[in-house]
């Protein structure tokens, strides 16, 4: 620290380091959660078939759920966007 500053480069460096490692874990977590969401998309879409063969239906003959866009608001995952009315 002889040329005065109040931080020593090392800590800095470090500061550097941790900040560029967080922004990997939230990369990661994000494709976790994308790759999630499409794992749970495709049970659904197994279920609906299934039920639907069980019912004698022809799932391919139902139509398309409809697409949303990413700026419809959604509810976190785990909780239901439906509610009950008592």
């Amino acid at each position: 620290m002889s040329d005065g500053s109040l931080v020593p480069p090392q800590a800095t460096e470090e500061v550097g380091a941790l900040t560029l490692r967080v922004k990997e874990l939230e990369a990661e977590l994000q494709k976790s959660r994308e790759d999630n969401v499409l794992v749970r998309l495709e049970a659904v879409e197994q279920l609906i078939q299934t039920l639907a063969r069980q019912n004698g239906l022809d799932a391919s003959a139902l139509p398309p759920p409809p697409v949303e866009s990413s700026s419809s608001p959604q509810a976190p995952m785990g909780v239901s966007p439906f509610y009950r009315a008592t």
